[in-house]
C-alpha cells in the first residue's frame, strides 16, 4: 500500500533522504489528542488514509515507508525515537535531537546498588526523560547491572528515576528522584532497599496436617516435606495464566533460587500437568523441586487457615518445619516467588 501512495520521484527522494519523510509528516499527517486513545496505535495504512495519527503512530509510519522503500529504519529501543540506518550506524530523524546529539556530548548516569539482580525494569525501577510536557518512560527492560553498578549514556536533560520495592506484606515502598545530567557530566545514584527487618513480616500460622501424595502414589505429611526446612508449597493450575506468571518468574530467578538451594513442592493437579511446556522449562531450571498429587483435596483447608482463596491458584505458602505457615498468596502476585526466597532465607536462618 505505502509503494502504491506515493510517487516514484518522491519515493526516490524519500529513500535517498528519509529526513523528507519527516518533513512530508509534519506538513500532512495532523494529531488530535482528544480524538486518541494512547494504548491504542492507528496502522501505518490508517495514519496515511485518515492523515491522522498520534506522535508515535506517526514514528510508526516513519519506520513503515523507510522499510518498504528498502531503508532499513527501527524505533529506537530505549527512546522510542525514529531512526534510519545508514554508514554502519543509525541516525536519528528527529532534527531538534540530532543537532543536540552533534552540538553536546552525552551524559553518564551510573547506577549503583548492593545487589543488582535485586533490580529489574519495570518492576523495582524506571527513569523517564522531560519532554517539556511530561516525563516519558525510557526502555531499559533488556539493560541489566553488571554485579553492584548500571552504567547509562543519557542524552543532557531533565530525568526522573523511580524506585519501588514490593514487600512480602504487599505493600509498596517506593520514591522518587528527579535530577538534571548537563553535557559531559557523569552522575551517580545509589539505589537502595527499604530497610525492614524480614523477620517482622513472616507470620506463624499453625497449618493443619495434610498427605499429598507423589507421582509413584506414596503418601508424604506437611510434617515430612518440612523436616529438612524451610519449602515453597505450591499448588499449580498449570497451562492457566496466573501460574504460566509464577513459572516463567521463577525461571528467572533459578540461579539465584539453585545458589540458595531452595526447596520447592510443586503439587499438581493431574499427572497430565507434566506435559505443560512452561512447567517443563521450571522444572529443568530449578534443582530442588519435587512432585506431588493432592488426591484428598486439602489445598482448601490450608489456604482458609492462611487467609487465601483456595479457588485462586497457584497458592504459593511458606511452609516452615512442625507445620507452621510462614506466609501466601493466591493467584499472581508481582515478584511474589522471589520475595517467597528471601523469606525462605529469613526462616532458614531462625
Amino acid at each position: 500500500m505505502i509503494r502504491g501512495f506515493f510517487e516514484e520521484e518522491t519515493k526516490h527522494s524519500f529513500a535517498e533522504q528519509p529526513e523528507r519523510i519527516l518533513d512530508y509528516l509534519k506538513k500532512n499527517i495532523t494529531f488530535h489528542a482528544e480524538e486518541e486513545y494512547d494504548t491504542i496505535m492507528a496502522t501505518p495504512v490508517g495514519v496515511l488514509t485518515m492523515k491522522q495519527g498520534s506522535p508515535l503512530a506517526q514514528k510508526i509510519l516513519f519506520v513503515a515507508i523507510c522499510r518498504s522503500l528498502n531503508v532499513a529504519a527501527r524505533l529506537n529501543p530505549v527512546t522510542l525515537e525514529p531512526e534510519y540506518y545508514r554508514d554502519g550506524e543509525f541516525h536519528s530523524v528527529e532534527t531538534e535531537a540530532a543537532v543536540l546529539k552533534e552540538e553536546t556530548e552525552s551524559a553518564v548516569l551510573t547506577l549503583r546498588a548492593e545487589d543488582g539482580s535485586a533490580w529489574k525494569y519495570y518492576q523495582t525501577w524506571t527513569i523517564g526523560k522531560w519532554n517539556g510536557t511530561v516525563f516519558e518512560t525510557l526502555n531499559y527492560e533488556e539493560t541489566a547491572f553488571n554485579g553492584k553498578t548500571l552504567a547509562l549514556t543519557l542524552e543532557p536533560g531533565c530525568y526522573r528515576l523511580i524506585t519501588s520495592m514490593r514487600m512480602p506484606n504487599g505493600d509498596q515502598h517506593a520514591a522518587y528522584r528527579v535530577f538534571e545530567l548537563k553535557a559531559g557530566e557523569a552522575k551517580e545514584i545509589y539505589l537502595e532497599t527499604v530497610k525492614k527487618e524480614l523477620d517482622e513480616l513472616l507470620e506463624h500460622i499453625e497449618l493443619p496436617e495434610i498427605t499429598l501424595e507423589d507421582l509413584d502414589g506414596k503418601a508424604h505429611t506437611l510434617n515430612d516435606l518440612t523436616k529438612d526446612g524451610p519449602i515453597l508449597l505450591a499448588f499449580l493450575g498449570t497451562g492457566e495464566e496466573p501460574t504460566e506468571h509464577v513459572l516463567n518468574e521463577l525461571i528467572e530467578i533459578a540461579e539465584k533460587w539453585n545458589a540458595k538451594d531452595a526447596a520447592m513442592a510443586a503439587v499438581l493437579r493431574t499427572k497430565a500437568d507434566l506435559e505443560n511446556t512452561t512447567f517443563q522449562k521450571a522444572r529443568a531450571a530449578i534443582h530442588n523441586m519435587s512432585l506431588y498429587l493432592d488426591p484428598s483435596d486439602d489445598a482448601p483447608a490450608i489456604a482458609e487457615k492462611m487467609g487465601i482463596d483456595a479457588e485462586k491458584l497457584p497458592l504459593l505458602i511458606l511452609a516452615l518445619p512442625g507445620n507452621i505457615g510462614g506466609r501466601a498468596y493466591a493467584g499472581y502476585n508481582v515478584g511474589s516467588v522471589g520475595l517467597m526466597l528471601r523469606l525462605m532465607e529469613e526462616a532458614a536462618k531462625a
